[in-house]
């Protein structure tokens, strides 16, 4: 993306398993699908397949397939080895005003049927000049293929009404200091997508913007965001129900080795965490009466999530009650009811264990 634009899940089956498109099941069929919060990243290079899976990327994409119209078979050969390697793969179209709907339908029919297929990728940021032709392509993507979901980076309503899903980004990490950063631009962003249709995902910023600007505009000071900066734009995307959460951008992360790591490690709290999010999603005020929280319910267990959408620290209240509060990583680590400090940006993850009425019957 050029100026690169942000739960449950993009719940669709598709994103990790293997069941088969149906020519019968509609997208939105699809997304209704609830299993788990897919976790993709854009611009990866098919040399670089095997890395993104190693970190624990799920879904791919890279854009060299949107830059010419006779990339097909270069194609195959991506979506062959991300198959091999268990990725599914967003497959876009060509980024140009005048791409010709028969050549996104010739790239649609030979892949439709392919098992690493998991969505089509609509457009990259349109303009509005481009209104009638994304509408004719996105009509002619599910008369040929209505079972895959349709996604889009912008949330003009035009466009995003064409759409299954939407990425929620603002990419606001610049030159500013942790944790003087500003990131309210991305909070009002979500929060603006996630009273729209259709559902969105999330997408968190990994580069430094000095990988994308000329020469002339770079900023000495320009940075890599922070773990805690990128873990604060993935969860609070997750608590504001974002369907997946994405990346951008796989192609600068070598150069920055230890954001790679930040990022596995994200990764592997949001997978430890998403199981709760195909329960049952409960009314957080019974724990907290801070705004900033949601809770989902598995299995007799509540998952609270507590976020800080502001630069400063925060208390957040904790009602005592019949339950226990423990830290998710850590539940034999007990939280005692009153007030939870969180850092500026910061994000809690507590797992709430009721406690048996004494009106129940012993267990024999």
């Amino acid at each position: 993306m050029k100026q690169i634009i942000g739960f449950a899940c993009l719940l669709i089956c598709l994103a990790l398993g293997t069941l088969p498109v149906a020519a019968e099941t509609t997208s939105r069929e699809t997304l209704a699908a609830a299993a788990r919060l897919p976790i993709g990243i854009f611009a990866v290079p098919r040399d670089l397949l095997y890395l993104a899976r190693m970190k624990g990327f799920e879904v791919v994409h890279d854009y060299r397939f949107e830059e010419g119209r006779d990339k097909n078979d270069e194609l195959a050969a991506y979506l062959d080895e991300a198959h091999k390697l268990g990725l599914k793969v967003m497959v876009g179209f060509e980024r140009k005003e005048n791409y010709p709907v028969p050549k996104v339908v010739e790239r649609v029919r030979r892949f439709r049927a392919h098992p690493a297929v998991w969505a089509w990728y609509l457009c990259d940021e349109p303009k509005m000049a481009m209104q009638d032709q994304v509408a004719e392509i996105a009509a002619a993507i599910r008369r040929e293929d209505p079972g895959h979901p349709l996604i889009i980076a912008t949330d003009l309503a035009p466009f995003a009404a064409l759409a299954d899903l939407i990425f929620a980004y603002t990419y606001p990490i610049k030159d500013r200091a942790f944790p003087q950063q500003e990131l309210s631009p991305e909070v009002r962003r979500i929060d603006q997508v996630a009273e729209a249709s259709p559902p969105f995902c999330v997408l968190v910023q990994t580069f430094n913007w000095n990988h994308y600007l000329s020469f002339d505009k770079r900023r000495r000071d320009n940075r890599y965001p922070t773990a805690e900066e990128m873990r604060f734009m993935a969860f609070y995307g997750v608590l504001k129900g974002a369907r997946a959460v994405f990346f951008f951008s796989f192609q600068t992360l070598p150069i920055e080795p230890r954001n790679l790591g930040h990022i596995a490690a994200l990764i592997g709290e949001l997978k430890g965490m998403r199981e709760y999010l195909v329960g049952d999603q409960v009314d957080a005020k019974r724990y907290t009466d801070y705004l900033h929280a949601a809770a989902w319910r598995k299995d007799g267990c509540t998952l609270l999530l507590i976020t800080n959408p502001s630069g400063q620290p925060v208390e957040a209240p904790l009602k005592p009650g019949p339950w226990t509060l423990g830290d998710f990583k850590n539940p034999t680590a007990i939280i005692p009811s009153g007030k939870l400090t969180l850092a500026p940006w910061g994000v809690r993850l507590l797992l709430v264990t009721e406690k048996p009425s004494i009106h129940e019957s012993p267990t024999r």
